[in-house]
């Protein structure tokens, strides 16, 4: 028993005790009355903790939201049928219960569950226990079935979004920008997924509407969402080359124009040098320095004193990036071992399709494989090799990037994707400064719980009319807060000086979504129906009841025609 029982029975004990003692000592002091508080306390123990009897399990259908009228029909009378909001009972014999805890509560024997419908949400599951269940879908859903975009992008980057779609055959996928105009298309393919490839092009919060359309370019389904477009913030690289080529031209044009500062070196030929804001590898160089691209040639050409330099400035935070654009030396080889990376000779094609970059480029490579304990794919290419690989080393990152001409996808045109590519690497290895943004959820529906976590005692919500609703923040729980948003659009979150946007879609908006979402997860809590035949179901409380009461009501009866009798 727990502490709460055995209190519980040591407080029933005295009392009867104490009553049987005042009895005794009082007017009734003989038969009935004397012995009485002993049934009451023993009754009054079996209604607060009943015992647990044998009882058979039976099974129950439970109608959730999504219901067919076909499935209504077909329900037996015999078995005990629940309906959870959002569904109208039919007939007498279906009880409405505003949750499943509910219904078990009322019929403890349920012992296997078969659900009908869009399947039970996520307090519903919590609430199964170790019972079987079945569930049958109801109505088949016809639009978009789950859609995944990015809450935030950075600007001048490619972003995708994907999802997937039932009942449209022959669909498509239109993305329309805040004037309307096409910003992506995408065909449904035959398995009803998607994807669709976005250009990101100037700060701002961006206002996005997702169609899906039949093959009469009808429209089926539509969601209106957004993203916010950042200008990402500002890194310090450092670019050293051994020699003039494309990749660092177009590398350092890049970085120039996504607004970082750039330092460089580019060794012309012996003693001449292109130099752009360098003032030589120094201790208090490399500590201002997020980022040091360096090639093989540049790396063979530095002093011991320099690679000991940058060793450390990498121990202490910063990130490098070691370019292979040609045969390696021993003693790079080397050098480059000593920071974790072994570079061997491979039997590989010198070229291939890149995995992250689109189906259609392929980029030259060296034939070399980059052998590094625990590392970390950094690209990799459609033959399951990998192209650039990362390892952290002290508190920074260092990498090996194979690739030879990524600027062809900048002069082919496709400078999104080209600044998608970099714009992750430099993401991945640069020092990490400030202060840990906040986590914000995705994605946010209004009238839905969401959890923003790592947020000040102080923070805001800041709706488009400028009405602000202050957070309550728990610091137990990783400095979280609930927030129920009461309408959809553009809100932001007021933290530390800072202002973030935070997009909340329409509850409407997204009923399909929620439906599909709802079917998979009770399709991953199926359990098969349990074989035992019995249950152990606590003893209806209704008979200890009146048992007690009469036991109670004939005490008094005694004690007061006892007293009349005097």
């Amino acid at each position: 028993m727990s502490a709460l029982q055995w209190t519980t029975l040591v407080l029933l004990a005295l009392t009867a005790a104490i009553g049987m003692w005042r009895t005794w000592h009082g007017p009734s002091r003989r038969g009935f009355a004397v012995i009485a508080p002993l049934p009451m306390a023993g009754l009054l123990w079996l209604l607060l903790y009943p015992p647990l009897i044998e009882t058979t399990r039976v099974e129950a259908v439970v109608l959730s939201a999504g219901v067919s009228t076909q499935q209504l029909a077909e329900l037996d009378s015999r078995v005990p049928v629940y309906a959870l909001p959002g569904v109208v009972a039919v007939n007498a014999s279906i009880e409405v219960v505003p949750d499943l805890a509910t219904a078990l509560r009322r019929n403890p024997a349920i012992g296997n569950l078969r659900v009908l419908g869009d399947g039970l949400p996520e307090h519903d599951l919590q609430a199964l226990g170790r019972r079987g269940l079945a569930f049958e879908p109801g109505t088949e859903l016809r639009g978009l079935l789950d859609v995944q975009w990015p809450a935030t992008v950075r600007a001048g980057t490619l972003w995708t979004m994907h999802g997937e779609t039932a009942g449209v055959e022959g669909g498509q996928l239109r993305l329309l920008d805040r004037s309307g105009a096409v910003a992506a298309e995408a065909l449904v393919d035959a398995a009803g997924r998607f994807r669709l490839e976005v250009t990101a092009r100037t700060p701002a919060e961006a206002d996005y509407r997702l169609q899906l359309l039949d093959a009469d370019n009808a429209v089926v389904d539509e969601l209106a969402l957004g993203v916010v477009i950042e200008a990402g913030d500002s890194i310090n690289a450092l670019l050293l080359a051994g020699g003039a080529d494309a990749e660092s031209k177009y590398l350092r044009r890049w970085i120039i124009d996504s607004g970082s500062a750039l330092a460089s070196r580019i060794s012309l030929s012996r003693g001449i040098e292109q130099r752009r804001n360098d003032t030589g590898l120094t201790t208090q160089t490399l500590q201002a320095t997020d980022l040091l691209v360096i090639d093989e040639r540049a790396w063979a050409a530095l002093p011991g004193a320099s690679k000991a330099l940058i060793r450390s400035a990498v121990d202490e935070g910063m990130g490098l990036l070691l370019r292979i654009g040609g045969p390696l030396s021993a003693q790079t080889r080397a050098d480059w071992a000593a920071l974790g990376f072994a570079i061997e000779d491979a039997d590989l094609a010198h070229s291939a399709r890149l995995l992250d970059g689109g189906a259609d480029f392929e980029v030259a490579r060296l034939p070399l494989r980059v052998v590094a304990d625990d590392s970390v794919a950094l690209l990799s290419a459609s033959d399951a090799s990998v192209l650039a690989r990362w390892r952290a080393h002290g508190q920074g990152r260092i990498a090996v990037w194979l690739p030879l001409d990524t600027w062809r996808l900048a002069t082919g045109g496709d400078t999104a994707r080209y600044g998608t590519l970099w714009g992750k690497v430099f993401s991945t290895l640069a020092r990490a400064r400030g202060t840990p943004a906040a986590s914000l959820p995705q994605p946010v529906r209004v009238d839905q719980r969401a959890a923003i976590c790592g947020i000040g005692a102080d923070a805001l919500i800041e709706n488009a009319q400028g009405q602000r609703q202050r957070l309550l923040i728990d610091s137990d729980a990783g400095n979280c807060a609930a927030w129920w948003p009461g309408e959809a659009g553009w809100h932001r979150l007021l933290d530390a000086g800072q202002r973030r946007s935070i997009h909340v879609l329409a509850a409407t908006a997204t009923d399909n979504l929620i439906r599909a979402q709802t079917r998979e997860a009770t399709r991953q809590r199926l359990r098969a129906p349990s074989s035992v035949g019995t249950w152990q179901a606590p003893m209806p409380r209704w008979p200890l009841f009146l048992a007690w009461l009469l036991v109670s009501g004939a005490s008094w009866w005694w004690q007061r025609r006892r007293r009349a009798s005097r």
